[in-house]
């Protein structure tokens, strides 16, 4: 495995990529596959980790894990970011 900084220019943060590499190339042969995409290829990991918060500095919208919203018709609902 050969890891990569990745700098996005957008958020000035870096993420890290975990490539696997074989006698110096990087493989692209695999059995890894995603859902909606045709065929399969080699594994690649993204760690976005360190880039959380990056529009507004925070981890979640708001700041907060939860909130309540008041609803014209309905009154107050409360939930939970995930």
């Amino acid at each position: 495995m050969t890891r990569v900084r990745i700098y996005n220019t957008n958020t000035k943060k870096v993420l890290i990529a975990e490539i696997p590499v074989k006698d110096g190339k990087a493989v692209v042969e695999g059995n890894y596959r995603i859902d909606g995409v045709p065929g399969t290829g080699a594994k690649i990991t993204l760690d976005f980790a360190a880039t959380a918060g990056t529009i507004r500095g925070v981890l979640l919208p708001t700041g907060k894990a939860r909130e309540t919203l008041k609803v014209d018709g309905i009154g107050e609902i409360t939930g939970f970011h995930r």
